[in-house]
């Protein structure tokens, strides 16, 4: 469970920095844009997802940030190391565990909306309760969950693959869909900023769950 609480607290704090580099009209720079949620579609197809057999044989997989993800729907903008320059401060993970985070600004449909990924890779003895770890740490600290966590298996991933999602909402970046997993290698939790976000209601948490499942493709790769 550790691990978790040290992965969501890294989100938390690298989303409430990006949006507190606001313009000078007051709007965050993570804001804008009015699709409800990425689109995992005809392009997550293309996707560099691992193969069937990776997942398969439980080889070890280790945590990659790309330089771009969800089919190029999102590029990144600062890696772990840019972000601790900025003045982000990474917990301690558990021992075995490497960490990353990055963050990503969307590049398809609303060029402000942000993407928050913070995981690690290592032995991962009990997924599920790193995951519960995750959520149980997203509240405090000025966020609520305003949608309760809804566990789904999307066909991104062809039904196999366990990703969990809520809604919560922090002062700084407004509403947002929490995304997460947890397996043998690695475990992740995505954060998905949109200023236009008004309501837990505007949000398709099924949709985030496959955009999750496919970012999940993309940034496992074999140790």
């Amino acid at each position: 469970m550790a691990a978790g609480v040290v992965l969501v607290g890294a989100i938390i704090g690298g989303a409430v920095m990006l949006t507190a580099g606001e313009d000078k009209g007051g709007r965050a720079r993570a804001g804008g844009g009015s699709s409800p949620a990425p689109t995992a579609g005809s392009d997550a197809n293309n996707s560099s997802q691992e193969s069937p057999a990776a997942e398969d044989t439980g080889r070890p997989m280790r945590l990659t940030t790309p330089r771009t993800v969800d089919g190029g729907a999102y590029t990144l903008e600062k890696d772990k190391a840019a972000l601790q320059r900025d003045g982000l401060k990474l917990g301690s993970p558990p021992p075995g565990m490497t960490q990353e985070i990055a963050r990503y600004r969307g590049t398809r449909d609303s060029s402000t909306t942000g993407l928050m990924i913070s995981g690690g890779y290592g032995t991962i003895a009990h997924p599920d309760s790193v995951v519960d770890g995750m959520f149980s740490g997203v509240s405090g600290a000025g966020t609520t969950v305003v949608k309760q966590r809804e566990t789904f298996r999307p066909d991104a991933a062809g039904g196999n693959v366990k990703i969990d999602c809520e809604v919560v909402r922090n002062a700084s970046f407004g509403y947002a869909p929490v995304c997460g997993w947890a397996d043998g290698s690695t475990a992740a939790v995505l954060l998905y900023m949109n200023g236009e976000l008004r309501s837990s209601s505007d949000i398709n948490l099924s949709q985030y769950a496959d955009t999750t499942a496919v970012v999940r493709g993309e940034t496992r790769k074999p140790e």
